[in-house]
């Protein structure tokens, strides 16, 4: 077993600290004015760094656990009522790609609630390439046609979009964050923290290790899933 699979396999990236299930939400009436953001995306289009983009430059994100995987939590049996009794929260789905129809009821329940959604625009082709790093046996035609109903569910909905390139521009990055800023009517931390470029592997290695033995604590937040430098 290399590295990569060790250090993901006694440190999980979906530990109690980091994501609930398994984490239990927690209350916190200081922030009850605040939604919950929906961060709706399609695999591999940048979903964690979008995560982490909210949790390191928004303070009343910053939780424990850190996000919702909203698909886990409903198929788990856990209710919305009580997700809304928690907030806010940042709340990931990867929905209809998740194809539970209980998904969908409870996207509505969020946003009829208030719940703001923001979605990751990444481009098919290179979310192709991504999902082939792990997944070598990948139908590219039913990964199209997952992407596109991906699309045709969320057209009619009222979303920011922030594209992935952006994301992990340092010139553009700013504008993200104050693009999120004005969109939830929240203003954003004194200092932007940006995520690890791609070149410094040492640095988004060290940052995921502490999100994970941290949760909340750790100096930059870094969720995304992977310990393997070949994914992009």
């Amino acid at each position: 077993m290399d590295f990569h699979k060790l250090t993901a396999k006694l440190i999980p990236h979906d530990n109690r600290l980091t994501v609930s299930p398994p984490g239990k939400l927690k209350a916190r009436s200081n922030y009850n004015s605040i939604p919950h953001v929906i961060v709706a995306s399609k695999r591999r289009s940048g979903t964690h760094l979008l995560i982490d983009t909210l949790l390191n430059n928004f303070e009343p994100f910053r939780r424990t656990p850190l996000y919702v995987n909203l698909d886990s939590y409903v198929v788990s049996g856990h209710t919305i009522e009580s997700l809304n009794e928690s907030g806010p929260y940042v709340i990931k789905t990867h929905y209809p790609q998740s194809t539970d129809p209980r998904i969908a009821d409870a996207l509505e329940m969020l946003i009829s609630s208030g719940s703001k959604v923001i979605i990751t625009d990444r481009k098919d082709s290179e979310i192709l390439k991504s999902l082939e790093v792990f997944l070598p046996s990948l139908d590219e035609n039913a990964a199209r046609k997952s992407n596109h109903e991906f699309d045709i569910f969320w057209k009619d909905q009222d979303y920011l979009r922030i594209k992935f390139e952006d994301i992990i521009n340092t010139f553009s990055y700013t504008e993200v964050v104050n693009s999120i800023s004005d969109y939830l009517n929240i203003k954003h931390n004194e200092s932007i923290i940006f995520p690890p470029g791609r070149s410094e592997l040492i640095k988004a290695m060290a940052s995921k290790l502490l999100t994970r033995t941290l949760g909340r604590h750790a100096p930059v937040i870094n969720t995304t899933i992977a310990f393997n430098k070949k994914a992009k």
